[in-house]
């Protein structure tokens, strides 16, 4: 599964976790797309990265693109402590949903999903 950590995302430790865990993974930081607008990110995962968009940011959730994509997820964060998602937390999601995608074939392209969702 390929994975595009935007720069709302994207943090080394994440980024090694995702790596390490068989993800192939490519970040905003790394290919210069610092600052990007959701558009632009987009774009660049799906037609130069072919990979799912991973973002913080919840204007995702409201936006509508006139292109097909792999999938947009949106980490949010809670403040309470308890609810909040760190990296073994998106970790155990996206193997999660890397596992629905396998074994059930489900499908994120062209639609839009809380990450938090696929938390087991």
């Amino acid at each position: 599964m390929r994975i595009y950590l935007d720069d709302t995302a994207y943090n080394a430790l994440l980024f090694w976790l995702l790596e390490k865990n068989k993800f192939e993974v490519v970040s905003a930081f790394n290919i210069g797309m610092i600052n990007k607008d959701e558009e632009e990110h987009l774009k660049c995962a799906t037609f130069i990265h072919n990979s799912i968009l991973l973002t913080r940011n919840i204007a995702f959730a409201i936006r509508r693109f006139n292109f097909t994509h792999k999938g947009v997820l949106i980490i949010y964060d809670f403040y309470d402590p308890v609810k909040s998602v760190n990296n073994d937390k998106i970790l155990k999601a996206l193997k999660n949903l890397r596992k629905q995608v396998e074994e059930n074939g489900i499908t994120i392209e062209n639609k839009v999903f809380p990450l938090n969702f696929f938390i087991p």
